[in-house]
């Protein structure tokens, strides 16, 4: 793996200059707030195409093109995700919160010790693999494919290095089962149906708006291996943070309406996707007065620019009725996370009833482990703790 990997400067603190050459990464780094979104919303001057995202993940996806494709895949998919959408699932997602935490709750009254992120992993990925409506993939392979992908999507992996081969062999394996897919969709259009899923939205609209097979499998991959990880981080960094703080956690008990800000507070504090990367268009580019070149690399540190002091106050603490700006957790501009509603009412469904139902558990164990990327527990035991 690019030695690189484990440099990206992730602490945060007081803000080094605006624009600064990080050695290490052969890049630039870019940490305040305001610096990041004009990055982020300046797809003319800094483009998310290319890179080693756009060759791990999908060339031709949204979330690696800047062209008029990504416009219509994301106008596709748009209602989908939109925050109406999102809203009107809140009653299933709840049921489906329920139902899989039934049993982690059951042990945890017994006294047993609970690892909490399989239940998450089984919970997001069965609404990823709902609105794809795949017929051919276990949650499991799901799971297994799309952890290894996005373990190391950031960076260039040597074809030597014993992770690019097993990368390949999941991103082969997942690219048959979306041609799959894709053929099954076009024999049910052809016959008259109208299934409303994902894939059958953008096979709906192969041929048009520059829509190739190509562009339908690369995003289809993207939102398979995307979508269901960082909800699944965003979940486990929930529980640390609001059951390590008593009052807030109280507060949120008697005022459930306190919980959706209580959640963003979480990403902000502890942004699951670490940074952005965004490639300069031209020589004679300046940023906060630094000239850039042509095809130079640049770190939006959007976890740190979410501790900016000049934006939030007092950033290092955990304020569950926080107002202001708006977090980078999710991204901004014409890239920002198209998942992001519905993100956010299913960590809402299933906090929300894990702290109605299990108020007084306690963290006995949480992992880590590498977390350049993206952050948040790949192992988080809790035990229910006993009253006094």
């Amino acid at each position: 793996m690019d030695p690189s990997e484990n440099k990206v400067p992730m602490s945060s603190g007081p803000l080094d200059p605006a624009v600064a050459w990080d050695a290490s990464l052969a890049g630039w780094t870019v940490k305040s707030y305001d610096l990041v979104r004009q990055v982020l919303r300046d797809p003319g001057r800094f483009t998310s195409e290319g890179g080693a995202i756009a060759d791990n993940l999908a060339g031709q996806a949204m979330l690696v093109t800047d062209s008029t494709v990504h416009d219509a895949v994301r106008g596709l998919w748009a209602e989908s995700f939109s925050g109406r959408t999102a809203t009107a699932r809140r009653g299933e997602l709840e049921q489906l919160a329920g139902r899989l935490l039934e049993p982690a709750l059951s042990q945890l009254r017994r006294g047993a010790i609970v690892d909490l992120v399989p239940l998450f992993k089984e919970f997001a990925g069965k609404v990823v693999l709902g609105l794809l409506n795949f017929s051919r993939v276990s949650e499991s392979d799901f799971r297994r494919w799309y952890e290894l992908i996005l373990d190391s999507a950031a960076f260039s992996i040597p074809s030597n290095h014993p992770l690019f081969a097993e990368r390949s062999k999941a991103k082969a394996e997942i690219y048959e089962v979306l041609k799959a897919e894709v053929a099954d969709r076009r024999e049910r259009l052809e016959r008259g149906e109208r299934p409303s899923d994902l894939v059958s939205l953008i096979v709906g609209a192969e041929h048009c708006a520059g829509i190739t097979g190509t562009v339908i499998l690369d995003n289809l991959f993207n939102l398979f291996t995307g979508g269901a990880d960082t909800t699944v981080r965003w979940m486990g960094n929930s529980v640390v943070i609001l059951y390590g703080d008593r009052p807030a956690l109280e507060a949120i008990r008697a005022n459930p309406t306190l919980l959706p800000q209580a959640l963003e507070e979480v990403m902000r504090l502890k942004s699951v996707t670490r940074f952005a990367v965004r490639t300069v268009k031209a020589d004679g580019v300046e940023l906060a007065g630094q000239p850039l070149s042509r095809g130079d690399t640049v770190y939006l540190l959007t976890s740190i620019a979410n501790h900016d002091p000049t934006v939030f106050s007092d950033p290092e603490h955990l304020d569950i009725r926080r107002k202001g700006r708006p977090h980078l957790g999710f991204g901004h501009g014409m890239h920002q996370c198209i998942g992001m509603n519905l993100a956010r009412v299913e960590t809402q469904a299933l906090i929300g009833r894990l702290i109605t139902e299990a108020p007084a558990l306690g963290v006995a164990e949480v992992e880590y482990g590498d977390d350049t990327v993206v952050r948040g527990p790949r192992r988080l035991a809790v035990r229910h703790l006993q009253p006094g």
